[in-house]
């Protein structure tokens, strides 16, 4: 999460500003939790869009 928040709170497109942070429990099958790591380091080979994106 960023903490550096001055940009925002300078922006005329927002009001005032209130950062705050949350916790979240995420649980994982072992092959989908395979599958992140191997995303995350840029090993997995990913599928190229198709025509639509």
């Amino acid at each position: 999460m960023p903490t550096d928040t001055g940009e925002l709170a300078e922006s005329p497109f927002f009001g005032g500003l209130t950062v705050g942070r949350c916790a979240q429990q995420i649980t994982y099958t072992a092959d989908s939790y395979a599958d992140l790591l191997l995303t995350c380091s840029g090993r997995r080979a990913l599928t190229a869009p198709g025509p639509r994106g």
